[in-house]
């Protein structure tokens, strides 16, 4: 919290895309083809589907570059797709 002692554990507690998680490493790759980043903590959330990433039905379910665990912000691709979810949720 604030004052310097626990670094970041209170945030880490909230809802967080697996690029921000300080318990589980992160491989940012625009192109990654295997399952790069499997590995999420009890708080990471899709960052496409904006749901528990254990719950993500595209959370590392192959080998292609579509796998949302590889999914980050600073990724245009990415960025996109999570729009394109967020319409669709919208609509519904």
């Amino acid at each position: 919290g604030a004052g310097g002692g626990d670094e970041g554990g209170d945030w880490q507690r909230l809802p967080h895309p697996p690029h921000l998680c300080l318990e589980t490493p992160f491989e940012r790759k625009k192109d990654a083809n295997r399952k790069t980043n499997v590995n999420t903590c009890e708080n990471c959330w899709c960052f496409v589907c904006d749901i528990k990433a254990h719950e993500c039905p595209k959370w590392c379910a192959g080998l292609g570059a579509g796998n949302h665990c590889n999914a980050f912000l600073e990724s245009r691709k990415w960025r996109a797709l999570r729009a394109k979810h967020a319409e669709a949720r919208t609509e519904e």
